[in-house]
């Protein structure tokens, strides 16, 4: 491992025998801190626990990463840092009934913010790689993006067939991708540019 990685990293597997059975039970940590990352409860450790396991199995083998993957590798390590157990989770209502009111407090939103603009970065670039390639100009990346066969279980509608809808589905994609990732800071274009990008 260390041949293979000289520099410093955090990777649980340096401690194990080389059996299955370290593995397993590391996917079950790794998914029990998941579960209390989404609900809330000890959300702090339970966040630096899944950073640590899920740094862990990307170590692991990290040819086989994706920019998804550390994606989420760095969202998770901010996550962190934000205040993200103090409403809608387990901690905050234990936090309640102990004090018997809730407590509005202010809390620093640094992360939420680094979070945000590393969304916002990914869009832009997105769009901007996009750019280079001769599909998303002549209008037919949605038409392969909508045939790759592995992808999708469902027949589309006929409409998908259509050429210029085809040509309006990639370039309103990528008005919305550059959209989301410059004009999401103003407060006016916000809840429409979500609708936009959820849609």
């Amino acid at each position: 491992m260390k041949g293979e990685f000289p520099y410093p990293n955090v990777n649980l597997f340096q401690f194990s025998n080389g059996g299955h059975e370290f593995v397993y039970l590391l996917y079950a940590l790794y998914g029990v801190s998941l579960i209390f990352s989404i609900l809330g409860f000890h959300t702090k450790i339970s966040l630096i626990v899944a950073f640590i396991c899920m740094v862990s199995f990307h170590q692991r083998n990290i040819w086989l990463l994706s920019s998804s993957e550390v994606l989420m590798r760095m969202t998770t390590f901010l996550l962190i840092f934000t205040p993200c157990g103090k409403s809608l989770s387990i901690d905050s209502l234990i936090g309640k009934i102990k004090s018997g009111r809730y407590q509005r407090r202010n809390y620093p939103v640094w992360g939420v913010r680094l979070i945000q603009i590393q969304v916002c970065v990914v869009y832009l670039t997105t769009v901007w790689h996009k750019l280079k390639g001769d599909t998303w100009f002549d209008g037919s990346a949605v038409y392969y993006a909508t045939r790759l066969e592995g992808l999708y279980h469902l027949s589309f509608f006929p409409f998908m067939d259509l050429a210029w809808f085809l040509k309006i589905g990639t370039w309103t994609t990528l008005m919305i991708e550059f959209f989301l990732g410059f004009f999401i800071w103003f407060k006016e274009f916000r809840k429409p540019l979500l609708l936009a990008g959820v849609s």
